[in-house]
């Protein structure tokens, strides 16, 4: 793999091609950051890019300072930046509930596992994946992003135990010359986290470090050493840390070597989900995949011992995802709001009034304006249900702590918008209150006689 530490970043539009196969989860239109690979002209070879609307341009438009990380290669590496090739990535968030046996088991809570695939990854018959693959709309596939909800999650019935596509290339609008990139790596966490620093309002419990594997031949470059003083690979995991006072990361450490993590010499971590709980950090990845191997390509490190990550019904979760065992898992994120400051930043699904067949997805986030304005509340509406994509009217709906729905907005529809994407400014006197409020959305067609709804998404601002 080739990479440039060029920062790129591709706006949150949200107006997309059909994608009607998939049913959509409560990702969709989340900021996230991506590393891509992949030979595209314009692009150079690689970009790190940040999924936004609120901050164009760059993955770090917030000023350096003493409070924001500044999520820049050169400000994060100096001068190794040029010999980073990052092919994991994880800010210590990924707070999925693992128990020892390595089975995600939620307990009063809510959690999903998000994946990213190779291009040549083809997924089960019947399978997301498979339909993503068999799509004329979709791409590449190794630039999807992938979700199962375990179960066990306070979620809708009809969100179980499912698997979903979370986010797609084409949701952001973005250039056709991206077409062909493959994900390397991503986390949900980096963008979010730029928007609030400074505010006082953290939405994370990490929120100054950073985890990381790179390619075999950048650590042969760096020559970067553990604490005894041998030779780091592409098989080990590091950390770095943002100190707040004098606005610089830290020098590289290393967290888990590749003898930790059960992998032999020639092996390269490829997905990384790090559990930061101040305790041991509990490490979820995956190794890249090669002709013959028998390994699964989602593992978790946890007391000492390797286990695939599973289902609690003893099924892995990339089988619950629809995987093939000859797939390569190539980005990791595991997501549990519950963990967060009154669920800020990503809201929680719930089941709505009208909890029937999945019909049309729902999600929220929250971002703040780098700009200096106030907080904005993002809710997406997507997918069709039973409806034939088709003209028509979006209505959206607040649905208030009371149980009363007041409609917020209508909203023209075209055939073509498979997400529709609002966004809702939160007067300054408002914001970091920790209100609770829901939407809903109602999608009534131009052609009479049908009509699709949403689940209701919760967010407190």
């Amino acid at each position: 793999m080739t990479y440039s530490t060029q920062l790129f970043s591709i706006g949150c539009v949200a107006l997309l091609a059909p994608l009607g196969v998939a049913q959509r989860g409560v990702l969709t239109g989340v900021p996230s950051a991506y590393v891509f690979d992949g030979a595209t002209p314009g692009f150079a070879v690689s970009e790190f890019h940040k999924t936004s609307a609120a901050v164009p341009n760059t993955i770090s438009q917030n000023p350096v300072s003493v409070v924001a990380p500044d999520f820049d290669l050169v400000s994060m590496f100096g001068v190794d930046a040029c010999n980073v090739k990052l092919d994991a990535i994880s800010t210590g968030n990924d707070m999925a509930p693992v128990n020892p046996n390595g089975e995600i088991v939620p307990v009063n809570q809510w959690a999903l596992t998000t994946v990213s695939v190779s291009n040549q990854s083809i997924g089960q018959p019947g399978s997301i994946l498979r339909g993503l693959v068999n799509d004329p709309a979709v791409p590449s596939v190794g630039s999807e992003i992938l979700g199962f909800y375990p179960e066990g999650s306070i979620l809708p019935q009809s969100l179980l135990g499912q698997a979903t596509l979370e986010q797609s290339i084409t949701d952001n609008a973005n250039p056709a010359s991206l077409a062909g990139l493959e994900t390397v790596a991503f986390d949900a966490f980096i963008p979010v986290i730029e928007f609030v620093a400074g505010t006082g309002q953290p939405m994370f419990p990490v929120t100054t470090q950073f985890y990381f594997s790179v390619t075999h031949a950048s650590a042969a470059a760096l020559g970067w050493t553990d604490a005894l003083g041998n030779p780091t690979d592409g098989a080990t995991v590091f950390n770095i840390w943002w100190n707040g006072s004098t606005g610089m990361w830290s020098a590289p450490t290393v967290v888990a070597t590749a003898a930790d993590l059960h992998c032999f010499h020639g092996e390269e971590v490829d997905a990384l989900g790090i559990t930061d709980d101040g305790v041991g950090p509990i490490i979820m990845f995956s190794t890249q995949q090669f002709p013959g191997s028998t390994r699964p390509q989602l593992e978790v490190l946890i007391a000492g011992g390797v286990l695939p990550l599973k289902r609690q019904n003893g099924q892995t979760v990339t089988d619950g995802i629809g995987l093939l065992p000859t797939d390569d898992v190539t980005g990791y994120c595991a997501i549990d709001p519950d963990f967060f400051v009154v669920s800020r930043g990503i809201g929680s699904p719930l089941a709505s009034f009208f909890d029937g067949p999945r019909l049309m997805s729902a999600s929220s986030c929250q971002t703040h304006a780098a700009t200096g304005g106030g907080d904005i509340l993002h809710v997406m509406i997507g997918g069709w249900g039973t409806v034939t994509p088709q003209p028509g009217s979006l209505q959206l709906y607040a649905a208030l702590p009371d149980g009363s729905y007041l409609m917020y907005s209508t909203v023209a529809r075209t055939a073509t918008q498979n997400v529709v994407s609002q966004g809702i400014p939160i007067p300054a006197v408002a914001a970091g209150i920790g209100y609770p409020i829901g939407f809903i959305g109602l999608f009534l067609p131009t052609t009479p006689g049908g009509f699709a709804i949403s689940p209701e998404t919760w967010i407190a601002f």
